[in-house]
C-alpha cells in the first residue's frame, strides 16, 4: 500500500465515528405495557380462539396445475439422449473387455 498512514487513518475513522454516533444517545426511561385485567384477557383470549372462522373465509386457495408439458419434454430429452447412450455405452464396454484380454498374462509351462 503506498500511504499506510492515510490507510491507519481511514480505519481508525470507520471504527470509532460509529462508537461516538451511540455515545452520544441518551438513555430513555423504561416504560412498562399497561396492565391488563382479567377479563380483557380472556376476553382477547376468545376472540384469538374462534376468529379464525373469517381468515378462512379470506383466503383463497390457489392450485398450480401441473406442468404436464415440461415433464413431457423432459421425458424426450431422456429418451433420446439415451438413444445416443446405450450403443455408446455398449461399444465402450467391448473395447474395454477387448483391451484387458489382450493385456492379460498368460502362464507359461514350466519344462
Amino acid at each position: 500500500m503506498r500511504h499506510p498512514l492515510l490507510a491507519k487513518a481511514l480505519l481508525l475513522a470507520v471504527l470509532l465515528l460509529p462508537a461516538a454516533s451511540l455515545a452520544q444517545r441518551t438513555p430513555q426511561e423504561f416504560q412498562a405495557p399497561p396492565e391488563r385485567t382479567e377479563a380483557q384477557q380472556r376476553e382477547e383470549a376468545a376472540r384469538a380462539k374462534y376468529n379464525m372462522g373469517s381468515y378462512r373465509q379470506d383466503v383463497k386457495q390457489e392450485v398450480t396445475p401441473v406442468p404436464w408439458m415440461a415433464i413431457g419434454l423432459g421425458g424426450v430429452a431422456l429418451v433420446i439422449a439415451a438413444l445416443f447412450a446405450i450403443p455408446y455405452y455398449l461399444r465402450t464396454a467391448k473395447m474395454q473387455q477387448a483391451a484387458q484380454e489382450a493385456a492379460e498374462i498368460k502362464p507359461r509351462r514350466i519344462r
